[in-house]
């Protein structure tokens, strides 16, 4: 466990946290931030580093050509505003550590350099917080977590997750007991944790107090300028990320009506540790075991066997380096059709 002396000045900072939980929102508030720079998110462990066998040594110039282009070029085209130079970006990538962190860590500063600003935060949904100190073991942590019901419910209106209820519920439940226990090792000066309700209901306390962990002063136009946030985006503002420009103000709990009561049996019996930990509203005793026999039941329900299918056909792909890579390409054009498919409806 680190002591606060411990953490190195300017050392990268990673918000991390379910999809919908307000990761977005955090990255932009800590974007404008006078000394945080925040780009879009990345994804890069998941489209880079976790396909290392793929890429390659990038001690090899062409490996490391071949990993910074990829980096900097996903399916999405969130990057479009970054400004990023690939020749430039090249050159300084080869000056850098010849290694997947160091990779990063010369596409972040150089956006952070060019906004004049000191240190970088990388945000990417559902990358765990073991991901992110596994590349940089002298990274911050900042954890945000949101009531599973809301951000399921969230989660099942948007065009890139085809999951059902029961399979985002177990999702979550993994994903957050991983960051608890990576917290709970990591400690206090490496990890904090902030719950959505409570930035959304008191933002500048929050903000305060994640601004103490990472050794930074408060800015007031963290929340009075919203124009500072829109590096975290991208591009337009979708309408998934509606309230990042906006005051940011306590959210409806649309989940109590949004999902069905066998819903929110199911989630509040999968979820029921993490609930108690995190101090939501957990369900009573007899809630909790027809959310169980729920949770059997619909194991066998159809959007689940799909994925199971689709799974067993990754897994076949992913036997090589080559086929993990393909895989992962899918992946991102699938989630790419979706969004742009949204976008022409809208």
């Amino acid at each position: 466990m680190r002591s606060f002396s411990s953490v190195p000045v300017n050392c990268p900072i990673f918000v991390v946290g379910f999809q919908r939980s307000g990761t977005t929102l955090l990255q932009s508030l800590l974007g404008a931030h006078p000394r945080i720079a925040a780009p879009p998110e990345m994804h890069f462990v998941f489209r880079v580093a976790a396909l290392a066998d793929y890429f390659g040594d990038l001690a090899d110039d062409d490996n490391l050509a071949r990993a910074l282009h990829e980096t900097i070029n996903p399916h999405v085209p969130m990057f479009a505003e970054c400004g990023f130079d690939e020749p430039a970006l090249l050159a300084r990538a080869g000056r850098a550590p010849r290694t997947y962190a160091g990779l990063l860590d010369a596409v972040m500063t150089d956006f952070a350099e060019r906004q004049g600003k000191q240190r970088w935060c990388e945000k990417t949904p559902l990358q765990p917080a073991s991901s992110a100190l596994a590349l940089f073991p002298d990274a911050q942590i900042v954890h945000i977590v949101r009531d599973p019901r809301a951000a399921i419910a969230s989660a099942s209106g948007t065009p890139w997750t085809p999951e059902s209820t029961r399979a985002l519920a177990h999702s979550w439940q993994r994903f957050t007991a991983e960051n608890l226990s990576t917290g709970a090792e990591a400690g206090p000066a490496a990890f904090h944790q902030v719950r959505y309700d409570d930035l959304t209901a008191d933002p500048e306390t929050v903000l305060r107090g994640i601004c103490a962990f990472l050794g930074e002063e408060f800015d007031p136009g963290m929340l009075s300028d919203p124009e500072r946030r829109r590096s975290a985006v991208g591009g337009p503002v979708s309408s998934w990320h509606g309230n990042v420009l906006r005051p940011v103000t306590t959210q409806t709990e649309r989940w109590r009506t949004s999902l069905r009561p066998w819903q929110r049996s199911l989630i509040g019996a999968v979820a029921d540790r993490e609930l108690g930990r995190l101090g939501y509203e957990q369900v009573d005793a007899r809630t909790r075991r027809l959310g169980r026999a729920i949770d059997r039941v619909t194991s066998l329900g159809w959007r689940d066997l799909r994925n199971a299918v689709e799974r067993v056909r990754v897994r076949r792909m992913a036997t090589t380096p080559a086929g993990r890579y393909a895989a992962a390409q899918r992946f991102q054009a699938r989630v790419a059709s979706a969004l742009a498919a949204e976008s022409s409806r809208s």
